[in-house]
């Protein structure tokens, strides 16, 4: 009787002891389910920092590559292909304009200006060597075909120099015939596509302001 009685009395400690036990699995397997959620998750966010720490590192390098070709198209550098037909037509008009004589022009082979960081972007830079030689009338004439190059080039021009010489040993001045000589250099810098290695290599020959070889 009494070990019944002693039974009895263990019922309610026991079925808190349970209910106890059955919580704390539960909240064990809740805890287990959201450290799984918050290890996902964080695993998801380490993925999202990822990609966007490569798309940024993408787009840095391609602002960092654009930059300078960005930079040189504002300053007037121009693909030396399609250029080329209207610069030498600039020539030709500043000769006409200032009223030169009788002049023709060379331009040399275009020469690679090496810069790591355009040919990365796909670009490179060119100088090609431009020489004019000029009969004037006078010196006036010289200074309005430099301003007129110069001032209105088609590309990036850089007058390397200027040799002016008297076209008779006479000591004469004449009104309408050739008193002087000129011979001026210039460098034309343009920008083309590495792509298209070879197309703005051509020499040219040496032409008069018409456009007819000499």
């Amino acid at each position: 009787m009494k070990l019944l009685q002693a039974v009895q009395g263990l019922r309610w400690p026991l079925s808190l002891l349970l209910g106890a036990m059955v919580l704390a699995l539960a909240a064990g397997y809740v805890r287990m389910r959201d450290e799984e959620r918050i290890e996902r998750l964080r695993d998801d966010i380490q993925e999202m920092q990822f990609l966007l720490q490569e798309r940024m590192t993408k787009e840095h390098l391609g602002r960092r590559m654009q930059r300078p070709f960005e930079m040189l198209v504002r300053a007037g550098f121009l693909d030396p292909v399609s250029a080329r037909p209207a610069w030498v037509q600039s020539l030709a008009r500043a000769l006409e304009d200032a009223h030169v004589l009788k002049a023709g022009f060379n331009m040399q082979s275009a020469m690679p200006i090496q810069d790591t960081q355009l040919e990365s972007a796909g670009y490179r830079l060119t100088l090609q060597p431009v020489t004019v030689a000029m009969q004037l009338a006078h010196e006036g004439d010289l200074v309005a075909f430099l301003k007129r190059v110069l001032q209105r080039p088609v590309g990036v021009v850089k007058n390397r120099y200027c040799i002016v010489t008297s076209a008779m040993d006479t000591g004469k001045v004449f009104l309408e015939g050739p008193n002087l000589q000129a011979r001026c250099r210039f460098d034309w810098y343009a920008l083309e596509q590495v792509s298209g290695l070879g197309d703005g290599d051509m020499a040219v020959e040496d032409v008069d302001e018409s456009g007819e070889p000499l």
